[in-house]
This record gives structure tokens, C-alpha cells and sequence, in this order.
């Protein structure tokens, strides 16, 4: 009678409770460029020479810059670039012929490689902590309508490089298990 007692009265609550904290407090799943601000660039003939742009937006649903930096429709998702080119050509032969995007309010970015799902390939892809450049250089410069590139890129967990924050449920489970554990030993003494 006891037991059961203590139960209705304390576990009830502390579950209830803890449920309610894991319903409100929870982080979202988002953790690449969705929200962020991005701004990017046409460059040619060298990094730094930008031919068109500069464009800002928001990372979101749709195209983030359709076919206004240049033979490109560039959609860019939570961790994903993808190139979608409706024309046959790029051009070539400078040092740099590509896209610059600049990211604020995103995780920092610790890599970028092409999918091998892609048609038309980069010659170079590089990064830096908000920043990845897109060179088409010695890479695919001729292309049939609708041939893409994707670009998978990953990023530094929440709390920092090398960080691995333990999920609030594991928290609030180890919370309850020792309230559990504690309420037990009092019983049993």
C-alpha cells in the first residue's frame, strides 16, 4: 500500500514533469543552413573577380538563386548544394570560373564533397568555416539541359569541433532513473 502510495504521489508527477521539459525544451532538428543567410557570387576570371552578384537570401524551401548567378539554378538545403544547369555551356580556361557563397547563422562547415550521383562534375570544390567556393576549372564545362552537380556538405556539431552533447532525453532519463533508484533504497531501509 505503500509503495503504491508513493507512487501516485511522486512518480506521477516527476514523469509528467519530465515529459513536459522534453516537449518544450527540445532542440530542433535543423543543424546545416536552413535560416541562414547566404550570399553568393559568379566569379571569373580568379577568386575574388566576382562577375555577378553579390545576392543575398535566406536558405529555405525552393531555389535560393534561380539562374541568377549564371548558367545555374543553385538549391541549397539543410546540407546539400545542388547546381541544376539548364544551358550547355559554362565556359572555361581562367584560374577560377564558379561560385563563392558566404554563410551567416549556419553551423561551422568542415566538409564539401561532389555526390557521385552527379552529372556535372566541379573541377574543385574547397571550404573554410563559412565559406565554400565552387570552380569549375578543369572540370565539366560542357553540359546537357538538366545535368546537375551535388555537393554534400557536413558541419561541426553544436557545442564546437569534436564536441558530442548528449541529447536532453539522456539527461532527463539519468534525472528519473535516480529519483527512482533514491525512492526505492528509502523503501527498502
Amino acid at each position: 500500500m505503500r509503495l503504491a502510495a508513493l507512487r501516485r504521489i511522486v512518480l506521477r508527477p516527476v514523469m509528467l514533469g519530465a515529459v513536459a521539459l522534453l516537449a518544450i525544451a527540445a532542440p530542433s532538428a535543423s543543424a546545416g543552413f536552413i535560416g541562414s543567410s547566404v550570399t553568393g557570387t559568379a566569379e571569373f576570371p580568379t577568386i575574388g573577380s566576382v562577375f555577378l552578384g553579390p545576392a543575398t537570401t535566406i536558405v529555405g524551401a525552393g531555389i535560393e538563386f534561380p539562374g541568377n548567378l549564371t548558367a545555374a539554378n543553385i538549391d541549397i538545403d539543410d546540407t546539400t548544394i545542388k547546381f541544376t544547369f539548364p544551358t550547355t555551356s559554362l565556359g572555361g580556361g581562367p584560374p577560377f570560373t564558379g561560385w563563392h557563397f558566404k554563410f551567416t547563422g549556419a553551423p561551422v562547415i568542415t566538409g564539401a564533397t561532389v555526390d557521385g550521383s552527379s552529372t556535372a562534375l566541379p573541377g574543385a570544390v574547397t571550404f573554410d568555416d563559412d565559406e565554400i567556393f565552387v570552380n569549375y576549372i578543369g572540370g565539366t564545362t560542357s553540359f546537357t539541359s538538366g545535368d546537375f552537380a551535388l555537393l554534400n556538405i557536413s558541419f561541426a556539431p553544436a557545442g564546437g569541433p569534436g564536441a558530442v552533447p548528449l541529447p536532453l532525453a539522456v539527461w532527463a532519463g539519468l534525472a528519473l532513473g535516480g529519483v527512482v533508484v533514491a525512492r526505492r533504497t528509502k523503501l527498502k531501509a
